[in-house]
């Protein structure tokens, strides 16, 4: 099914007709989001939340959210990299500061800056407190901050195509859609004296949700014979490596979720194939058609099969909340994978996946 053109996000329900059950409506470019959290009022239900992740070259990993809830607002950040292993950056509870006035998306806290401008570019810069975060950031050799003398992790990104809808049990005449830019590609200059690339991707939701929410998510992008020796990780073999913005031929991109919110289901399945970079044409399965397993997900599109295949090479989790009292508490997992991608009787695709498990009281 091919996405359609919308008016650039601005307010309301900006435009974004798109349901889980319909195809993915493709938003003009660039996508200016509202402030988060888009509404001040600690209203129950309100959860505002906003996540990155990258696979980059030399086998270097990086994930963040920004959760933002009427109980609590949670910032986490982690990484892998063969020679560091996983390393959590970041995760505090002191809220970041936002720039409501900002043409665009700018929040701003003592280990982290995030400006996402609203013209198409996304600067990210890290630089953690803790002391095992800023030994392992000295030795990748990233620099350090010119105000605060911390080893700062530099990272910048172009958006690429940006896809929404209103997902189950939003309101589409009062909250925002799902906005996903499943195709970035993004840099960190320096990187162990190098500077390094690969694509991502950023996920924007706000709206009033139910008290009790599971999901689980994965996202890969997976290109022929993309394998190397960067990792062993959890499981036995080679971890395939990232695909290069470089390359010539465009990687496959999938990103699917399996969920419930409250009372209702949502799942999608959405592939963007080689040959569906330029226009931002998407392969989408049919809701009665997909679902995820512990370390799989499965589609039908257009009459094949679809399957997408985790190794699991890293780990992260935390536990969002937990003070009691009827507020949030959930158990937030991430996981590095390895990644194959098998469509139909074609030859297998591999490349590299990010998978999130999150389970319980959203509130």
């Amino acid at each position: 099914a091919a996405a359609t053109a919308a008016t650039a996000v601005s307010g309301g329900a900006f435009g974004v007709a798109a349901t889980q059950a319909s195809s993915a409506q493709l938003l003009r470019r660039p996508v200016r989001q509202p402030p988060l959290p888009y509404s001040s009022l600690p209203t129950p239900g309100l959860h505002d939340s906003l996540q990155y992740h990258f696979f980059l070259g030399g086998g270097l990993f990086l994930a963040l959210r920004v959760f933002h809830t009427a109980s609590l607002q949670s910032t986490t950040a982690w990484l892998h990299e063969p020679g560091l292993g996983t390393v959590e950056l970041v995760n505090t509870y002191t809220p970041l500061a936002a720039d409501r006035a900002a043409p665009g998306l700018f929040l701003e806290g003592e280990e982290i800056t995030i400006a996402d401008g609203g013209d198409g570019s996304v600067a990210i810069d890290l630089r953690p407190t803790s002391a095992s975060a800023i030994a392992a950031l000295r030795r990748a050799q990233v620099g350090d901050g010119a105000s605060t003398g911390r080893p700062e992790l530099r990272l910048r990104a172009n958006e690429g195509h940006a896809f929404g809808w209103i997902p189950a049990g939003a309101d589409g005449s009062s909250d925002g859609p799902v906005i996903h830019r499943p195709q970035m590609t993004a840099r960190v200059a320096s990187w162990r004296g190098e500077e390094v690339s690969g694509y991502g991707y950023s996920k924007r939701y706000y709206a009033i949700y139910p008290r009790h929410n599971g999901w689980r998510f994965i996202h890969g992008v997976s290109g022929p014979h993309l394998s190397g020796v960067v990792d062993s990780g959890a499981g036995s073999g080679a971890a395939p490596v990232a695909p290069s913005p470089d390359s010539p031929t465009p990687p496959s991109i999938v990103w699917t979720a399996d969920a419930t919110f409250g009372d209702h289901k949502y799942n999608y399945f959405k592939l963007l194939a080689p040959e569906g970079h330029g226009s931002g044409q998407l392969r989408e399965s049919a809701q009665a058609d997909t679902y995820q397993q512990q370390d799989a997900a499965y589609g039908v599109i257009g009459g094949e099969r679809v399957t997408a295949s985790l190794r699991e090479i890293a780990t992260w989790h935390t536990i969002l909340g937990g003070g009691g009292g009827g507020a949030m508490e959930m158990k937030y997992e991430n996981r590095l994978c390895a990644f194959t991608l098998q469509v139909g009787d074609r030859p297998p695709t591999t490349g590299l996946a990010y998978n999130e498990r999150c389970f319980g009281c959203l509130w």
